[in-house]
């Protein structure tokens, strides 16, 4: 498994029971399946110029409506279309607790809202509506520890804030999200599944019980759900039980949950009008020395409604999967292309390379112009294969200048197809090739995404047949294009690498080797890494501590944390700390509670403290660590900065 793809599934199943609960407001399926016959013109909410329906907002709002006028309100709800404005008040609180190591208590967080949240029915298309969801003054309050992190609460406020649109069918199922540019990743994941919590999804014609498997931003699980009463106008059902499935690759255990859900449906609106939700989530996992406990509780009742005017509605933009990966862009692949191809009609390779050049008179290569000229570039070399001929012969000839050289080269291992792999390889295995061309082919292929045997075995070459900083630069690029490959293909990278070992010390770069195999990021490499973990040389421990900093196993953090205890060298000391605090494994977490509690280096100690503030949003242990820290530290100026990360960026 990649380093990167454990912690995730941690962060991910940490952020999805700790999410406090959130409300969407799903349409009520009359005829599964059964499209409209004619669907309204696509339209989209302006501010309603009267409203035809005001609910009073007492507790049995709707109720209360409907006894005094039941006429008007079926009337009125039958009709709502594109422009219906819904109003509900959202009461939620959640609470987790857990367990660490030694079944010690690593950390405790209490997440309340209270906040309006009004709902716009923008479009209707066949069986899917587009709706907008706003919070409106939310009330958001986050505590861990006993402690307030009022940085935090103020933060996910203003996402909260933030209109988001969810395109959605008639059973309630979420087929797609637009969120204002402005969200980051992180914070879109924490919305889905803030929105998954209570999403139900029902079916009609109505059975005394039914599960549904969906896909959503926690995951896929089976849920059951029970019809309790079911009149002409309202709908009372119960979700009462939830199965997570587990994922194919998923190694951390998965969740059980208790407890359920009780929504009721009006069946003119087509929506939510109450819902009350209490459920508990539970994971032990006692080979990690992990537990976790989150009750969630939430109540959301309808207190307003009424029929606004309504403009148009782009149904054509991009929209984001329900269960997408937050981290990738909300434009498909083929969109992207699009776009491209818009962007090159017309250009050639002259006015490309005239575009670059002014771009490095002017602004030089950080100019943030620079990164669309590059994927330009790029994409232009990639869609037309034959102009590489014309781009070789440019640079063979030697008559540009240097920077924009270097930016062309660079170009070609972006553009990263097998044929521009094979021009790159062939000047680097080349010693014949000039010196500035041979090193610029090297590096550029750090910008190729998906390294072929060409490139490997070139690579592979220089270092084995190459003298002094070449060799060097050739086994950190292997490292790199191992981890990049995968596979056989990263194995065979690997395995040159291994065979380098003896040459690499006899000709004093063992450090370079040692800094390959990390870049590689291989279990494979521990083995290979542990004898120089003791060896005299200060510099020679430091870069073993460091060649592990990528490996995503027990054993690599094992050895890491015996550097941190056992070591006498800050330098190797803070390596450790370094590797530590970047993993989320409940044995790293122990090892940075301990140097926090008994690193003599101060500056070791600041930079964990500091590591973890940036952790805050997304892991529920290092807000323990730093409350610790905050209380306990020798130093009264890292106790003040602990204090100060607590708070969030916007105190410290």
């Amino acid at each position: 498994m990649q380093p990167t793809t454990r912690r995730n599934q941690l962060i991910a199943l940490s952020l999805a029971l700790a999410a406090t609960a959130g409300a969407l407001l799903f349409a009520f399926d009359r005829q599964p399946g059964v499209a409209a016959e004619s669907a309204p013109a696509p339209v989209a909410p302006r501010p309603a110029a009267a409203a035809t329906l005001e609910l009073s907002s007492g507790a049995r709002a709707p109720l209360a409506a409907a006894e005094a006028a039941p006429e008007v309100l079926e009337a009125s709800l039958e009709r709502f279309a594109p422009g219906a404005y819904l109003r509900y008040h959202l009461e939620s609180r959640s609470l987790t607790d857990g367990l660490g190591d030694e079944r010690t208590k690593a950390q405790s967080i209490e997440l309340l809202l209270e906040s309006e949240l009004e709902l716009n029915v923008l479009a209707v298309r066949g069986d899917e509506r587009a709706l907008a969801l706003s919070f409106r003054a939310p009330r958001f309050e986050q505590s861990v520890g006993g402690q307030a992190t009022e940085g935090a609460a103020a933060a996910f406020a203003a996402v909260l804030a933030s209109r988001v649109e969810l395109r959605v069918n008639r059973t309630g199922e979420v087929l797609g999200y637009r969120f204002a540019p402005d969200i980051d990743a992180r914070s879109r994941n924490f919305v889905r599944a803030l929105i998954a919590t209570l999403q139900p999804r029902v079916v009609e014609p109505l059975t005394s019980e039914w599960r549904v498997e969906g896909e959503d931003a926690n995951g896929r699980s089976i849920a059951t759900y029970r019809l309790i009463d079911a009149s002409e106008r309202r709908v009372q059902l119960e979700r009462t039980a939830r199965e997570p499935l587990r994922p194919e690759g998923w190694t951390m255990p998965l969740p059980t949950i208790s407890g359920g859900a009780r929504f009721t449906f009006l069946r003119e609106l087509g929506f939510v009008e109450s819902l009350e939700l209490d459920e508990t989530s539970r994971i032990d996992a006692p080979d990690l020395g992990w537990k976790l406990d989150v009750r969630q509780t939430a109540t959301l009742r309808l207190v307003g409604a009424r029929q606004g005017e309504a403009g148009e509605y782009d149904w054509e933009a991009p929209w984001s999967s329900a269960a997408s990966d937050a981290d990738r862009e909300l434009q498909s692949a083929e969109a992207y292309e699009a776009q491209v191809r818009a962007a090159l009609e017309g250009k050639s390779l002259a006015d490309l390379l005239a575009m670059l050049r002014d771009i490095l008179a002017s602004g030089g290569a950080s100019d943030p112009r620079m990164i669309e000229a590059r994927e330009l570039l790029a994409a232009l070399l990639r869609l037309h294969p034959e102009l590489l001929d014309e781009v070789a012969q440019l640079l063979l000839d030697g008559k540009l200048a240097p920077d924009l050289a270097a930016e062309l080269i660079g170009c070609v291992g972006r553009c990263g197809t097998e044929q521009a792999q094979a021009l790159l390889a062939r000047w680097i295995a080349d010693e014949a090739t000039r010196d500035d061309l041979r090193s610029g082919s090297l590096f550029a292929l750090v910008s190729t995404q998906t390294p072929g045997a060409a490139a490997i075995d070139a690579v592979s070459s220089a270092m084995t047949n190459s003298s002094g900083e070449f060799a060097s630069a050739a086994a950190l690029m292997l490292g790199v294009l191992s981890n990049r490959s995968g596979g056989e293909l990263g194995n065979r990278a690997l395995d040159s690498l291994r065979d380098w070992e003896d040459e690499a010390r006899d000709r004093g770069e063992l450090l370079a080797w040692l800094a390959a195999l990390g870049n590689s990021g291989s279990p494979q490499i521990v083995p290979l890494v542990r004898p120089y973990l003791t060896d005299e040389d200060e510099l020679v421990r430091d870069s073993a501590v460091d060649a592990l900093r990528l490996v995503a196993t027990l054993e690599a953090i094992e050895l890491t944390a015996e550097r941190s205890r056992e070591d006498n060298s800050v330098r190797v000391r803070a390596s450790a700390a370094s590797g530590l605090v970047a993993r989320f494994a409940p044995a790293a977490r122990t090892a940075v509670a301990q140097m926090l509690r008994t690193e003599p280096s101060s500056d070791i100690r600041r930079s964990l403290i500091e590591n973890l503030g940036t952790q805050l949003s997304y892991d529920l242990v290092a807000a323990e660590l730093l409350n610790h820290s905050a209380q306990n530290d020798p130093l009264a100026e890292l106790r003040q900065l602990a204090a100060q990360q607590l708070q969030g960026p916007s105190n410290s």
